[in-house]
């Protein structure tokens, strides 16, 4: 069993500090046993990298809410991308954003501010979403148990390049939020199409050589930390110049 103490000191080591901004994927099932389970590894990160840090988990939604079955709520729609992110999104202290498939939960001082007007993003990943503000708080992705084909900051950057006009999402849609005070708003939404993120894996090697990925063993599997903005830095030019490049 990994316990907190060794995940606290793993996480450090791996490049995690006071004041980040981290957004973290993970697999329980893939780490193994650790003490408290997935809210051992909430708290150990919030001890890790408060009191001005952000902890930030995808709380997507995109299985489940579509064309046929349109509607989204802000404390009852689960996520469907592990149990850590229901954990932590269930926190009285959390703040969800709204969006009705690939909203964002968060826990720290600017917790609110980093998920605010995510409504306003008809895209899954725009620019301005919480995806876009971790480039501009130059945060880092921390990846616990999986790798970087669960990286959705990289959905982020193919917008910024204009791949969402070329090849990478369908037309807007409209949505219905029901927010945690009951209130409902209509939204406009965008989906993902031929998407390749089974491929984001393939550039791996490359960012470690470039200083921009780290990776260590940890429980039965590894983990992996990013520089957002390094990685927008790599990526987005790369895009541009080809926007095929994953596939």
């Amino acid at each position: 069993m990994i316990t907190r103490e060794e995940l606290g000191r793993s996480v450090r080591n791996i490049g995690v500090r006071q004041g980040d901004s981290l957004l973290v994927h993970s697999s329980m099932h893939a780490l193994g046993p650790i003490e408290e389970g997935a809210d051992g590894v909430i708290d150990t990160l919030i001890d890790v990298v408060t009191p001005d840090g952000l902890i930030v988990v995808p709380t997507h939604t995109w299985d489940v809410v579509n064309k046929r079955q349109p509607v989204w709520h802000q404390t009852l729609t689960p996520s469907h991308v592990g149990v850590l992110t229901n954990r932590l999104r269930m926190r009285k202290e959390a703040i969800r954003s709204i969006h009705p498939t690939h909203s964002v939960a968060a826990i720290g001082s600017r917790a609110r501010e980093f998920c605010e007007a995510h409504e306003g993003d008809d895209s899954p990943c725009s620019p301005t979403s919480p995806y876009g503000r971790l480039i501009e708080n130059k945060g880092k992705v921390l990846l616990l148990g999986v790798d970087l084909t669960r990286c959705t900051l990289i959905h982020c950057l193919e917008e910024m390049a204009g791949l969402g006009e070329i090849w990478s999402l369908t037309p807007p849609e409209p949505r219905f939020c029901i927010l945690a005070n009951g209130e409902m708003i209509s939204v406009l939404a965008r989906a993902h199409q031929n998407y390749k993120s089974a491929n984001y894996d393939r550039v791996e090697s490359a960012l470690i050589k470039e200083g921009i990925l780290n990776r260590m063993n940890i429980g039965r599997s590894q983990m992996r930390i990013l520089d957002a903005a390094a990685l927008a830095d790599y990526l987005v030019p790369r895009f541009r110049n080809d926007p095929h490049y994953f596939w």
